[in-house]
């Protein structure tokens, strides 16, 4: 089951913090989908997960993020 994140009326770096809030509350291996406004968070948001060392597909504005 893959939960769902809207975060596409915010701005960077609002869009992460939530995401990241949201991760926060997932076991590992459950999936998080986050639709992220066009333009800085597309880049920014998938950069920090995989940083924060999650697995991370990206389709434009939908990110997909396992949680490790």
């Amino acid at each position: 089951m893959a939960h769902a994140l809207d975060v596409s009326a915010l701005r960077c770096p609002m869009t992460w913090v939530r995401t990241k809030l949201a991760l926060e509350r997932l076991a590992v291996g459950e999936t998080l989908e986050v639709t992220v406004p066009a333009g800085e968070a597309e880049t920014n948001v998938p950069r920090s997960a995989r940083e924060a060392g999650h697995t991370v597909t990206v389709d434009g504005t939908h990110i997909r993020i396992v949680r490790a």
